[in-house]
C-alpha cells in the first residue's frame, strides 16, 4: 500500500429519477468523478457554509464512465439544499450557443466564474477502463477541476473529468443522466 495521499474535488447535489412505486421522500446524494473517490479508504463531505466535514459513503461508482455516486446519512448536510437540474447541451447553431461557464474557486470564501468555449463532442478511449464514452472538449476552462458543473444559460448541461492549461473535458448531460437513472 503506498503512502495516504488526499485529494479534493467537487460533488453535485443530485436525486435519483422516481420510480412510480418509489414516491417517498427525496433523498438526496452527491455526484462526482470516480478518479476522486476511488479506493479511498476515508470520504468526507463539506459545504461552503459550514466548514465541519460530514462522513460520506460511496454509493455507486461506474469507473468506466467516471461516475461515483456519494451518500451521506446525516441529516445537517441537506438541511436547504435542492438538486441540481441536468439539461442537454444546446446544439452549436452559432458561437453564442458553444458558450459554457464553469467555476473558479479562490479560496473557500471567493468563488467567481470562468468562461469556456465548447470546441467539440468527441468519443475518447478512458485507458483506465479501456472504455469508450463521450466527452466535451472545452476550450478556456483550465481552473476547474473534478467534478465542477458546466453551465450553459445557468443550466447545468456537463461535469468537468479533468482539465489541465489547454482546456477540460466533461462529461455531458445524458451520460450523468443514464448514470442517475440506473442507480436507482
Amino acid at each position: 500500500k503506498g503512502g495516504i495521499s488526499t485529494q479534493t474535488g467537487m460533488g453535485l447535489v443530485v436525486s435519483l429519477p422516481e420510480s412510480s412505486e418509489n414516491k417517498q421522500i427525496e433523498k438526496l446524494y452527491l455526484i462526482t468523478t470516480a478518479e476522486l473517490v476511488a479506493n479511498a479508504t476515508l470520504i468526507e463531505a463539506t459545504r461552503k457554509d459550514t466548514r465541519v466535514p460530514f462522513q460520506a459513503k460511496l454509493m455507486r461508482m461506474d469507473f468506466a464512465a467516471n461516475l461515483a455516486l456519494i451518500e451521506i446519512n446525516n441529516a445537517k448536510f441537506w438541511n436547504q439544499l435542492k438538486p441540481v437540474e441536468i439539461f442537454p447541451v444546446k446544439s452549436s447553431k452559432n458561437d453564442e450557443s458553444k458558450s459554457i461557464y464553469s467555476l473558479n474557486i479562490k479560496s473557500p470564501d471567493e468563488w467567481d466564474l470562468e468562461s469556456g468555449t465548447i470546441e467539440r463532442m468527441a468519443v475518447g478511449h478512458r485507458e483506465k477502463s479501456d472504455a469508450w464514452i463521450p466527452t466535451l472538449k472545452i476550450s478556456g476552462l483550465s481552473k476547474s477541476r473534478h467534478g465542477y458543473p458546466v453551465l450553459q444559460d445557468n443550466k447545468t448541461v456537463a461535469m468537468i473529468l479533468d482539465s489541465d492549461r489547454s482546456g477540460a473535458k466533461a462529461m455531458p448531460a445524458g451520460m450523468m443522466l443514464e448514470f442517475l437513472k440506473r442507480s436507482g
